[in-house]
């Protein structure tokens, strides 16, 4: 798959902790692994029409409720004005286990939808496909990152002079 999404990557402070290689997170070179994110948030956020996105991944040490609320809203507060009606990809902290007894869809319509966590991929695979030939959007401000979708290595950040190099 060869389209990317040109976005700047928002970090909470301690979120780029670096995490042992083969498990799933964050890591210090700025990979981000989507198979299980485990009680953390990834999100990213886009609107196809305004030709925008960002992504973040925000701490949280719990699945609690009022926890993932602050954290989206907290997210959703560093999104500059005229982004409207943004489509909304969760991971981790929205995506419970079963024997939690939570219902996925547990944010009370703040979101269109909540996905499983491999379903981050695999949507934003579909968002791809649907809409974009070639993706390269650009927040304000710095734009050297790149956000990289491979159906091999999962969603990966880059600075952009990799991708351009490769």
């Amino acid at each position: 798959m060869s389209d990317y999404f040109s976005w700047d990557v928002e970090l909470d402070d301690g979120s780029g902790e670096e995490v042992q290689m083969g498990e799933n997170g964050l890591v210090s070179d700025g990979s981000l692994y989507t198979e299980t994110l485990g009680c953390c948030i990834g999100i990213a956020v886009y609107n196809p029409e305004e030709g925008v996105g960002y992504f973040s991944h925000l701490n949280t040490v719990s699945r609690d409720h009022q926890d993932y609320m602050s954290q989206y809203n907290q997210f959703m507060g560093m999104i500059p004005d005229g982004l409207d009606d943004p489509e909304v990809l969760l991971a981790g902290g929205a995506d419970p286990d079963p024997k939690d007894e939570i219902d996925p869809d547990f944010n009370d319509g703040a979101t269109r939808s909540t996905y499983h966590v491999k379903g981050l991929k695999a949507t934003t695979e579909r968002i791809l496909n649907q809409n974009f030939d070639q993706v390269e959007v650009d927040r304000p401000g710095s734009s050297d990152t790149e956000l990289y979708l491979s159906s091999d290595e999962g969603i990966q950040v880059y600075h952009r002079d990799q991708v351009q190099n490769e």
